[in-house]
């Protein structure tokens, strides 16, 4: 049997080799070719891939620069809006505020313009009184007066008449 195969195996191999010999020649030419088409296939895929990869990086950073700048342009008009809202807002506050001072003013010349009356007719009522007591007080110091001249005349006469008793 170790003979059988030593024979087997010379024999084998120039068998092996001229079927791979056969192959060459049959399939040969057509596998070359087919290893260079899928080695060029692999290399398009790859670039294709490669390609693919930077185009699409670039779409991505193109979306999130235009994001971020629709992002920015959103809040940017958001804080305009907040600030013209906060200014009518002020403003109006500011006109509410002028509108409470004018009729604060109003109020405060409405009272002094009382007050002032007021004191016109204390001091009107005062003077008033104070004649009618100045009066009043020079009736009673004229009706003194009158009472005293009487009295003085009345003393006039008694002494005259006495006078006349007593030379009489």
């Amino acid at each position: 049997m170790g003979n059988k195969a030593e024979i087997i195996t010379p024999q084998a191999e120039p068998a092996d080799q001229s079927i791979d010999q056969l192959r060459e020649i049959l399939f040969g030419a057509y596998q070359r070719e087919s290893e260079q088409r899928l080695l060029k296939l692999e290399d398009k895929l790859i670039s294709e891939s490669k390609a693919l990869k930077t185009l699409l990086e670039g779409q991505i950073t193109r979306l999130e620069k235009e994001t971020l700048a629709s992002e920015s342009k959103a809040r940017k008009m958001a804080m305009e809006e907040l600030t013209d809202r906060m200014s009518s807002g002020i403003e109006r506050l500011g006109l509410q505020l002028e509108k409470q001072q004018k009729e604060l003013q109003s109020e405060i010349m409405e009272v002094r313009d009382h007050l002032h009356e007021t004191r016109q007719e204390l001091l009107a009522a005062i003077e008033k009184n104070h004649h009618q007591l100045e009066d009043a007080l020079q009736g009673k110091a004229d009706t003194l007066e009158k009472n005293k001249l009487d009295k003085n005349k009345l003393a006039e006469i008694l002494s005259a008449l006495s006078e006349q008793v007593s030379k009489g």
